[in-house]
């Protein structure tokens, strides 16, 4: 019945009063790896080319019917076509002042440490969800439900049931609360995840972000205590210049009982733009030392770099071990998984075209078993119409 309004509705709407968007992403990537032992060289190139194209359809004064069209190819010796499609519905004032949105769509949660659609992935997550927004006490509260559709959200049919609530403290600065429960039938999971989030900027022009997350349940059998947090600092300077300090922590592993599991997993967190543009480290038994600096040259033009320090949070846990490697003989290792580099620009040529132009350097510490540095450079154009 909803879908054949939907239909009539849209029928009844004249090409002029659909707005439509476009959006071409192309990447170029290239991976460099040496041997820093024996001085062996190996590389790998990829490309891949994303098509989005989005057309909103206004229903009536309170609802939209959204429908977007994606194709997607990539690949290094072989390229790969996709093409998938979302649609959803948005409708405002459904009652009182709840607004809706159902249908495949994208969620993003946490500012993408929690949950995200994975964007520098031409295979985005994608969920078929329900979602409801409403405004109580000052407070902006949203609930959905989701079963995963596509990306790697969708390799253990992930399902969530969740809730989002942010309370602005003052002008400045806002707390935000998740309780998240995913469940992944394929891997025997049901994971819950609590989170606080309060970030602002001080009088003094501070950037500030704290986040804490606490993770229980049942994983094959055996229960879940874990916690993960993430600390950012960041100021604007003078002349465009800017620097920032970070620390992210993901539990590992303990020595305790076999039967509690204490390692972290994140949820779906963006793998690009949290613990380094390299995108070879999981958030889970980890810790992140990140420095940050950027120069803005003018509106449009920005350059970046970040250094990252990551280390094991467990010597219990065996994540970062060779196949060759004993868990006694790990254990006793440097906690220090790898240094990296990442330096990249980002621009825009017009209003309609932009790039990100990078370079990351991985260097691998005593903590892990093959002593292979990673040399990536990568060009990504995107240009929207």
């Amino acid at each position: 019945m909803i879908l054949a309004s939907i239909v009539f509705c849209a029928a009844q709407i004249g090409l002029d009063q659909i707005d439509f968007e476009t959006e071409v992403r192309v990447r170029t990537e290239h991976n460099s790896l040496r041997d820093s032992a024996a001085g062996t060289p190996e590389s790998l190139s990829t490309t891949g080319i994303h098509l989005h194209t989005e057309a909103v359809i206004p229903l009536n004064e309170y609802g939209n019917f959204v429908v977007a069209a994606h194709l997607h190819a990539d690949g290094d010796d072989e390229i790969e076509t996709h093409a998938d499609f979302d649609a959803y519905v948005d409708v405002d004032q459904m009652w009182g002042d709840f607004q809706m949105r159902f249908g495949r769509m994208h969620l993003d949660y946490g500012d993408g440490r929690l949950i995200s659609s994975n964007p520098w992935r031409f295979e985005e997550n994608v969920h078929d969800a329900l979602v409801i927004n409403t405004d109580f006490i000052e407070t902006d509260f949203e609930f959905f439900i989701s079963q995963a559709d596509r990306g790697l959200a969708a390799t253990f049919g992930d399902k969530m049931l969740g809730m989002y609530s942010n309370y602005a403290v003052n002008s400045s600065s806002a707390i935000e609360t998740y309780f998240i429960n995913r469940q992944q039938e394929a891997l025997a999971v049901d994971e819950y995840d609590f989170a606080s989030r309060y970030y602002g900027r001080t009088a003094m022009g501070l950037n500030y972000d704290l986040m804490l997350i606490l993770q229980n349940g049942s994983d094959f059998g055996r229960d879940i205590t874990s916690t993960a947090y993430a600390v950012s600092m960041d100021k604007q300077l003078d002349f465009g210049h800017g620097v920032g300090v970070g620390l992210a922590v993901a539990q590992g592993e303990g020595s305790g009982s076999p039967l509690v599991r204490q390692r972290y997993n994140p949820i779906m967190i963006d793998s690009h733009k949290y613990n380094g543009r390299a995108d070879i480290l999981a958030f889970s038994n980890l810790m992140d030392f990140s420095a940050n600096y950027w120069l803005n040259w003018n509106e449009r033009w920005s350059m970046h770099i970040d250094a990252h320090s990551f280390y094991r949070q467990s010597n219990a846990d065996g994540v970062y071990f060779g196949e060759d490697v004993t868990f006694e003989a790990a254990a006793s290792r440097d906690r220090e998984i790898g240094r990296e580099i990442d330096f990249y620009c980002e621009g825009e040529i017009s209003d309609a075209l932009s790039i990100d132009l990078g370079i990351s350097l991985f260097m691998p510490q005593a903590s892990i078993a093959h002593t292979q540095e990673q040399f990536i450079a990568y060009l990504q154009v995107e240009y929207i119409f």
